[in-house]
């Protein structure tokens, strides 16, 4: 086959080869509605951290038919609600805090909030 055939029949197969599709994220849910649904409620889900292909989410309670939940581009968060998630953590006070607060300014508050917890006990 001579150069120019192949060339021609290289464009044909790059032609007919489906365009590479964007890929969907993987969503961890890190907070539940843990309660019945009352009538015209609805759960809406946020995506409070978006980071590398995984996305960090939390389920919330709407009455807005047209709420499907907040979204967050990739590489951000969103501050109130991550902030929100990220109060009731479990792993919040281990070293490196949780990974999904990890290389956000929560992080380090956090680790603040939990030593004060810590130094006192009573106040809590």
């Amino acid at each position: 086959m001579n150069p120019r055939g192949f060339s021609r029949r290289l464009g044909r197969l790059e032609a007919a080869t489906p365009q590479a599709r964007p890929r969907a994220p993987v969503v961890f849910v890190a907070q539940y509605v843990e309660r019945a649904l009352e009538p015209g409620e609805h759960i809406a889900i946020d995506w409070i951290r978006n980071s590398a292909g995984i996305v960090w989410a939390r389920e919330r309670i709407s009455e807005d038919p047209l709420d499907q939940g907040r979204r967050c581009e990739p590489g951000t968060y969103i501050k109130d609600a991550l902030d929100e998630v990220h109060r009731r953590c479990e792993y919040r006070g281990l070293p490196g805090g949780c990974a999904l607060c990890r290389k956000t300014p929560l992080a380090a508050a956090a680790q603040t909030i939990v030593n004060e917890e810590r130094e006192n006990p009573d106040n809590q």
